[in-house]
């Protein structure tokens, strides 16, 4: 029986958790792999020079051969402050080489769509419960990438990893990603999603926000609802609810909660946190 020589490096992935200190040495980078970019901040990619927004919740394919810079959208954003997001650095960066991709391509059984991820710059967005899954594969597999590297070790996680692209391949299919061109709805309906998760504590109204993005609060609502399947009011207040029923978990007073989270009075707050939760806010303490 033949044993075949397992080459390691040809199983070798890179994850990188990066942070705003970060960004100059990741745009000082000579080559850069095929990337996954898996974004939980606001960025700005600049790509062959053509700026491009991105928002939490979405995931960037760079291929190779394509030149890129990142900069951190807005150095005020307080990384606290967005309550969808637990993760305090900007992005994870999945680097793989062409040699990784091969592999995994043809692993068990023929996938090239895997290998046609990379064919273009691609930006895909996610429902919160499918990038909530992601994130939790890409930690394990963050975690997993410090073990010593074994054959059967590189094995799995290049295993772990093909499955990580499937997904991607998936939810891709589902979302009918289009390429870099991204369509200015779709723009609008993740930077409102931003908006609202940074400054939902403030006195907003739909007609405020609509304002700020110069369209009319019919158009804002008609689009943010077409990508989130929600009003921005409801957003705004699911926003609003989860800070104050966490705020209370922890200890503040109720009043101080209601305040703090953008509620303009407590029968309105009341009458909100029954309906969503089904139960009241002094139950929380219960262990609710």
């Amino acid at each position: 029986m033949s044993h075949h020589h397992v080459n390691l490096n040809h199983f070798r992935i890179k994850i990188m958790q990066l942070h705003p200190q970060d960004l100059d040495k990741y745009n000082h980078i000579s080559f850069h792999r095929h990337e996954l970019l898996v974004v939980y901040q606001d960025l700005q990619l600049e790509l062959e020079g053509r700026p491009i927004n991105l928002l939490s919740h979405q995931l960037v394919i760079l291929p190779a051969t394509v030149e890129r810079r990142l900069s951190y959208a807005d150095q005020k954003v307080n990384l606290q402050a967005n309550p969808t997001s637990k993760y305090r650095h900007l992005a994870d960066v999945i680097s793989l080489s062409d040699q990784f991709l091969e592999i995994v391509t043809n692993m068990a059984l023929a996938t090239p769509e895997i290998m046609a991820l990379f064919d273009r710059p691609q930006r895909l967005s996610y429902s919160q419960s499918n990038w909530t899954e992601l994130c939790h594969l890409v930690q394990q597999t963050y975690s997993e990438q410090f073990w010593e590297p074994t054959p059967i070790h590189a094995k799995s996680l290049a295993a772990r990893m093909a499955f990580i692209l499937l997904e991607i391949c998936h939810n891709q299919q589902l979302t009918n990603s289009q390429r870099i061109q991204f369509n200015e709805r779709q723009d609008l309906a993740y930077q409102v999603q931003f908006y609202l998760d940074h400054h939902f504590k403030e006195a907003l109204t739909v007609t405020d926000i609509a304002n700020r993005f110069d369209v009319s609060p019919s158009t804002l609502n008609r689009v943010f609802q077409d990508y989130h399947h929600t009003t921005v009011y409801q957003y705004l207040l699911a926003c609003r609810l989860h800070f104050a029923h966490q705020a209370i978990h922890h200890g503040a007073t109720i009043a101080d909660s209601w305040q703090t989270a953008g509620f303009g009075d407590y029968s309105n707050f009341y009458r909100a946190f029954v309906k969503h939760f089904g139960y009241r806010p002094h139950e929380v303490y219960k262990g609710k």
